[in-house]
């Protein structure tokens, strides 16, 4: 069965660039499908299922990254396009909430 594969350029737009909780997010988000999802920063990449991997990239806030979904099921593989893309859109909700801690 043929493999399809797509990417999509992103910025990392949150405040704090790619953390451990972000790492946490994507790792969770690409767990969810059966495609490989890829992230790469020049000639480096990283394995998003791998949090380690993904906060070797060291990408900071203003960056560029190319998202790169692989995997047999056309399908599958624009959920998981989407999923990720749909994070960095986001900002990986760090914006949410601000300012509403203590009040009740």
């Amino acid at each position: 069965m043929p493999r399809n594969k797509l990417t999509k350029e992103v910025v990392v737009s949150n405040k704090a660039g790619i953390h451990l909780r972000v790492s946490r997010m994507l790792s969770s988000e690409a767990s969810r499908f059966h495609s490989s999802v890829r992230l790469h920063k020049g000639a480096a990449s990283a394995n998003v299922r791998s949090m380690l991997e993904t906060l070797s990239l060291g990408a900071a806030p203003g960056e560029s990254l190319q998202v790169e979904v692989e995997g047999e099921d056309e399908k599958d593989v624009q959920d998981a396009l989407d999923a990720v893309v749909a994070l960095f859109l986001a900002k990986f909700h760090e914006d949410e909430g601000q300012g509403t801690r203590g009040e009740g």
